[in-house]
């Protein structure tokens, strides 16, 4: 028989009744695991405190690792003085906390969050505590919000005169941004991190808390998934704080094969070049970095190229590089570079015929070197009788190359501290060049920055020929007066030929034979700017061609033997002697400032008879400060006729450009000013005599 089953009888009575957790749905539970979660997202919101909340990290001219910035609240740290030193190129302003006002507030904020937290946990109305998670995200969107406003300022308030004439540009706060060959990626920090994790957690807790089966189990969920976090931020801080290389690190011992290591080291590896001299010619055709770490050298025995690098990416430091072929056949280097974004950085270079050659290449970076040539500043070329010279060839020649940097450099006994040749958007800046030929040397080049140089002790500073534009910005040239019957340039601090848009700005041009000469293509309508600079004890200040255009202004004229010379019959010059509303500094003007504007009352006349006397007989300048030359100025002002070669409507009367570095050699002995004032006052007479128009002499343009 067939027995109907009997429904069992619940003898525990009716199910209890839900509790208030159950009734909550989606709100923090009054419980254990709600205490959890809230002393989670609290811990989370104080360690923003102490943790960086945005960091960006920029592959940097000087320092191929990366230079990194972090913004934490109240401050900002890292490598703040190094970026703000390279930013100035493009014309950002400097970051700095002190300007960023809202980084204060941070503390305050984080007080906040935690009130948030406790407000979204354990409030009893569902409105007020989603409120309160929804307050919670508008804190890291805002910090992101603000930063990217910032950048967005820093961007688009860029200084106008700066090295790099760039247009606006957003960096961006999150992601890559690439400004000219400097490349930015940004982050958010791990403070900016732990506070998402803390709004998230409050907001997400309730419905991970419904999907938990078992209940006793989820104080222990939560505690796991913060171990897990403080686990992963932990291990995160130290490769955000060093920035190190991920490649492997090819090591050898100190009498180990060089040649071996390079073929064993894989792509990106770190090769530390055994201690010693290690003799050859080597090949880089893999991107590696190659670091002597200061106590390695390469020789290359006198023979060819010491070192070749083919490779991408390849990056070159802490070398000796010695020993190269004798040149100039085959033209023999100490580092040639054939690739693009190539590093070389921390070398001494010596006894070779080129120092470090790029070719072809884009973005490479050559910094912080040392090259010393093989001999003085003489010209290098093929003698048929003798063969080739063994003289020096150029310090740092760039041929054909784009977007390099050639920063803080020092090169003494080469041909041309930097040669460049057909280079597009080029820096050269903060190098030290001395007797040598020439300090740089440019042909048909376009967007050419040469900034913050100084150049001494050879047969010319500057010697920039064809192309443009161009840009002098802020350097030293001085004691350029090595002559050499072979040299078609020889003496000149800053010679510019056939070179459009040029613009020569605040540069100290002193003690050399010629301050500044300079020669347009003719017809062209580009006026050339030499606006702010300081030229000092040359011999002649100014050398123009007749049909030039400029603006020159803002200058200042001392101590030379001749204020201004033409490099033919004066024609027709189109100069305006005025910068913004102001002339030039004349160290001879005689005028004085009656309304205090800082503009003397009365023209100064540039170029007078006694200074074109001067400039034919040079070997009268012993003189030139004595006072006797002081009476002939005077006489030629009150009894010889005006025959000025220029007229500076708006002389200034006191000086604006920078400062001489160190003093001027002294004015001549008063004997020799006395014995010389009267031979040149002789001297004057009687040219003045024959030339004058009275005396039926021809009249001359200066020539």
């Amino acid at each position: 028989m067939i027995v109907p089953h009997e429904r069992p009888v619940d003898v525990a009575g009716p199910p209890p009744p839900q509790t208030t957790s159950a009734r909550a749905g989606g709100r923090c539970p009054r419980t254990v695991t709600g205490a959890v979660a809230a002393t989670a997202a609290t811990a989370l919101l104080l360690s923003s405190l102490v943790t960086p909340l945005w960091q960006a990290r920029l592959a940097a001219p000087q320092y191929p690792g990366g230079l990194v910035m972090r913004a934490h609240g109240g401050k900002v740290t890292g490598d703040v003085s190094e970026i703000n030193n390279l930013n100035h190129y493009v014309g950002m302003r400097p970051f700095d906390a002190k300007d960023i006002p809202e980084l204060q507030l941070w503390a305050p904020t984080v007080a906040v969050g935690v009130l948030l937290v406790l407000v979204a946990c354990f409030a009893r109305r569902r409105g007020v505590a989603r409120l309160a998670k929804a307050a919670l995200w508008v804190i890291p969107v805002g910090v992101l919000g603000d930063i990217q406003l910032r950048l967005w300022q820093y961007g688009h308030d860029l200084y106008p005169d700066a090295a790099l004439r760039i247009e606006e540009f957003t960096p961006w706060v999150l992601g890559y941004t690439r400004v000219w060959n400097f490349r930015t990626t940004a982050t958010p920090g791990l403070g900016l991190v732990a506070v998402v994790l803390a709004a998230a957690i409050v907001t997400f807790g309730p419905w991970a808390w419904q999907r938990v089966r078992l209940a006793r189990s989820a104080p222990r969920s939560v505690l796991g998934l913060v171990v897990a976090i403080a686990l992963l931020m932990a291990a995160a801080t130290p490769a955000v704080a060093t920035g190190q290389h991920d490649g492997a690190t090819a090591r050898g011992a100190p009498d180990g094969d060089l040649e071996q290591l390079l073929r064993e080291a894989p792509d990106g590896a770190t090769v530390i070049v055994p201690p010693g001299v290690h003799r050859g010619n080597f090949v880089l055709d893999r991107p590696v970095v190659l670091d002597g770490r200061g106590a390695a050298t390469l020789d290359g025995g006198g023979s060819g190229t010491v070192l070749q690098v083919r490779a991408p990416g390849t990056i070159v430091t802490g070398l000796g590089i010695r020993g190269s072929g004798r040149g100039p056949v085959g033209a023999p280097t100490g580092v040639l570079v054939e690739a693009d974004d190539v590093h070389v950085h921390g070398l001494v270079v010596e006894d070779v015929y080129q120092g470090i050659v790029v070719q072809g290449a884009s973005g490479v970076q050559v910094h912080d070197n040392v090259v010393t040539g093989r001999g003085g500043a003489v010209p290098v070329d093929l003698d048929v009788h003798h063969g080739p010279t063994t003289g020096p060839g150029d310090g740092i020649s760039l041929w054909d190359a784009s977007s390099a940097l050639v920063l803080d450099n020092v090169m003494t006994d080469v041909r041309d501290g930097v040669y460049v040749s057909f280079g597009r958007e080029v820096l050269v800046g903060r190098n030290t060049v001395r007797s040598s030929r020439f300090g740089v040397h440019d042909m048909y080049s376009t967007d050419l920055t040469v900034s913050e140089n100084r150049f001494e002790r050879g047969s010319a500073g500057l010697v920039l020929m064809n192309g443009g534009p161009v840009s002098v910005l802020r350097n030293v040239i001085v004691d350029n007066r090595l002559t050499d019957d072979r040299l078609t340039a020889t003496g000149y601090g800053i010679l510019v030929k056939d070179v459009v848009d040029v613009r020569l700005t605040e540069n100290v041009v002193a003690r050399n034979r010629i301050g500044i000469q300079v020669e347009t293509t003719v017809g062209s309508d580009d006026a050339v700017d030499i606006v702010g600079n300081t030229v000092a004890a040359n011999g002649t200040a100014l050398v123009l061609a007749p049909s030039i255009r400029a603006d020159i202004g803002g200058n200042s004229f001392v101590e030379n033997l001749v204020s201004l010379a033409f490099t033919g019959r004066r024609g027709d010059p189109r100069i305006d002697w005025s910068y913004e509303g102001a002339g030039n500094f004349w160290g001879d003007y005689r005028g004085v400032d009656v309304d205090g504007d800082g503009i003397g009352e009365r023209p100064h006349e540039i170029g007078g008879a006694v200074e074109r006397l001067l400039e034919r007989a040079p070997q009268l300048g012993g003189i030139a400060g004595s006072a006797a030359m002081g009476v002939l100025q005077l006489m030629e002002d009150r009894l010889l006729l005006a025959d000025p070669a220029a007229i500076d409507r708006l002389p200034l009367v006191r000086p604006h450009s920078p400062a001489l570095p160190g003093s001027a050699p002294g004015p001549p002995s008063p004997a020799a000013g006395a014995l010389g004032g009267a031979l040149l006052l002789g001297s004057v007479a009687t040219w003045r005599g024959l030339r004058s128009p009275r005396a039926g002499g021809p009249r001359h343009a200066l020539a």
